[in-house]
This record gives C-alpha cells, structure tokens and sequence, in this order.
C-alpha cells in the first residue's frame, strides 16, 4: 500500500492547495476529520473485526444455530473485512454456512428445523449498524408478513412458511453479530421488529453517540466548504466511504482533482 499512500498524501496536500487554506482552515479540516468523526473502523479496526470474525465462528460451530449474512450479495464491506481477516490467518477458509436457503427450511411441531437441524437461535452477520434503516428492511423481509418486496434482490429469498408461522410460535431468538453499532441502535433494538420475536444485537465495538451530526459539524464544515448536508452518524470505515452528505460533492467526487475519501480498490 505504500504507493497508494503517496497518492493519498498527494491528494490531500493538493485539496489544500486548491481550496486556499491557511492554517487555521487546515486545523479545522483535521479537527473535523480526526476528531469529529469516528475513524476507529478505518485506522484500528483489526482487532476488533477479528475477535467478531472468531465469535461468529463459535456460533456456526453450534448446530442449533442458523448463521447468515445479511446479504446474499457479494463484495459488500463485510465480505472485504472476512476476506482480510482470513488472509491475516494464513488464508485458512473463511467462515462458512453463512447463506439462507429456504427450501432446506422444515417446521414440525412447532420446531424450525434447517437442513434436518432444529434451529433455536437465527444469527444475522452485519458490519455495522448506524440508524438501523436496512437492518429493520432484512429482519422484516426475512421474518414478517406483509413486508417490502425485495425488488433490487438484495436478499436470500424468504421462506413464505416460516414468516407465516412466526419465529415466537416457534421459540427461535435472533440474534444481529455485529462488528460496530450505536449504543442508541442497540438500546432500541425491539424497535426494529415491532416486537415480533425476541431480539438482540450483540457487537464488539459500541460507538459512542457523539459521534452524531450537530449544529458544530455544521458550523465547520460550512465555514469550510461553504455548505454542509445533514447526516445522521459521522463515521470513516476502512472497506467503505463516509456518509458522502456530510462533505460538499467536490470533496467525495473521486474524479475530482480535490476528491477525498477514496475506497482503497479505487486507488489503484
């Protein structure tokens, strides 16, 4: 990565530049970025993205529990944080069963089994949870009557079976494996599923809520750039961009000379 970041020193040397700044614009940029925003998930995520991935492995070891991601897609940041963490351990296989297939799913007795296995705990593997939007669009796809269709197909085909019966008839908890979360997400859990069945996030890292937007985020970035969208969370991931409404287009547009805040693939 040492070419990758020449580039991005360039970059953000050359964004100075070209905005005119002295130095007290400078230091609030670095304020803004350094401090405003939660780039724990960018700069020392290794540790806490490998103690999820070791977690999420004693879960699927577990035969009465049902593990997968949220998404059947594939190249989201959560399949780049397992493909580098699985690299990190000598390439040994990643974790595995992490897909739903619902013509492997039974009910019988008021028992929910998958593939012949009665299944008492559903686990869903996420990388973060921000305001909980997509996270509730899954859960009510995967588990509720009367749900959205999933007209982009971001989601493993339900099993019309199982949401008719109710996961609370068949006394199976779900679980939400996350690697990051808000602590108001988490406190707030049951809001996601109107109390359907029991549910519970589990993560390894809180972050904490002032990592939120407010009139002191605006007041800096408007005094930088101008004009400043409202976002609900101020976060920088390693494998994803930043909330882009946070920042002016010209500052996230990467095809602009003073376009910041690259994924690292677009680097190359």
């Amino acid at each position: 990565m040492e070419e990758a970041e020449s580039i991005l020193w360039y970059k953000l040397m050359w964004h100075f530049v070209i905005m005119g700044w002295k130095s007290e614009q400078i230091n609030s940029f670095l304020d803004l970025v350094l401090n405003r925003h939660y780039t724990g998930c960018a700069l020392y995520y290794q540790d806490t993205v490998s103690n999820w991935y070791q977690s999420v492995n004693k879960m699927i070891s577990d035969d009465s529990n049902l593990v997968f991601t949220k998404e059947k897609k594939q190249d989201t940041t959560l399949d780049n944080y397992i493909a580098e963490i699985t690299s990190s351990l000598g390439g040994k296989q990643a974790i595995t069963q992490t897909d739903f297939d619902q013509s492997k799913v039974r009910l019988e007795n008021n028992k929910f089994y998958y593939n012949e296995r009665e299944i008492k705990t559903i686990v869903i593997l996420v990388d973060n949870i921000m305001g909980g939007t997509s996270l509730k669009n899954a859960l009510h796809h995967y588990f509720i009557n009367g749900s959205e269709e999933d007209i982009h197909g971001k989601y493993f085909p339900c099993s019309t079976e199982l949401k008719e019966k109710g996961l609370k008839n068949l006394n199976v908890k779900v679980i939400v494996k996350a690697i990051w979360s808000f602590s108001d997400v988490k406190d707030n859990a049951e809001s996601l599923i109107d109390s359907s069945f029991d549910l519970s996030i589990e993560c390894e890292e809180i972050i904490e809520n002032k990592y939120k937007w407010n009139t002191d985020i605006k007041t800096i970035t408007e005094s930088l750039y101008g004009k400043a969208e409202k976002a609900k969370y101020l976060i920088f991931r390693q494998k994803n961009m930043p909330c882009k409404s946070v920042f002016p287009k010209k500052v996230t547009d990467t095809t602009n000379l003073i376009g910041l805040f690259n994924r690292s693939k677009e680097l190359k």
